[in-house]
């Protein structure tokens, strides 16, 4: 008995952590097995426990003025913070990708919103298009888009 108390301890320790098993130590990214570094991965921005917009923006902008867009993910415990956007402008589309990252061990169980803002700046006039990509809970790539007129 004395040598398999190690053992069950250790089995306990990994079947206590507030992490899941898919993301211990790894990401999730809008493709499998992209790498985004550890426990960062793209923001879940589809969720029936997610109460505020995913993307809030304004309908119209006028060139070269910054307009300010919050994004809004879904963290599954209080160890969830938000890591950040990427920003990626094509064109008359902007793509904005959310991240989140997990940290700590102690975490409190209760599903957390995670807002951030981003400045955003159009050099043409015309209409406009936002794109969030991210995840929605069964981690599926999911987009959300929003119409803007610049001017």
């Amino acid at each position: 008995m004395r040598r398999l108390f190690p053992l069950i301890s250790l089995l306990a320790f990994a079947a206590c952590s507030n992490t899941p098993p898919a993301e211990r130590g790894s990401t999730v990214g809008l493709e499998q097995g992209a790498a985004l570094g550890p426990a960062r991965m793209i923001g879940t921005i589809v969720s029936d426990a997610l109460n505020a917009p995913a993307l809030v923006a304004p309908d119209s902008a006028s060139v070269g003025v910054g307009v300010t867009v919050t994004v809004t993910t879904i963290g599954r415990n209080g160890c969830w913070r938000a890591d950040g956007v990427d920003v990626k402008q094509s064109g008359s589309t902007t793509t904005l990708i959310a991240y989140d990252r997990v940290e700590g061990e102690m975490c409190t169980q209760a599903l957390i919103e995670l807002p951030r803002t981003v400045e955003l700046r159009f050099a043409t006039p015309g209409p406009s298009t936002i794109v969030l990509e991210g995840r929605d809970e069964s981690s599926n790539v999911v987009r959300i888009e929003h119409s803007i007129v610049v001017r």
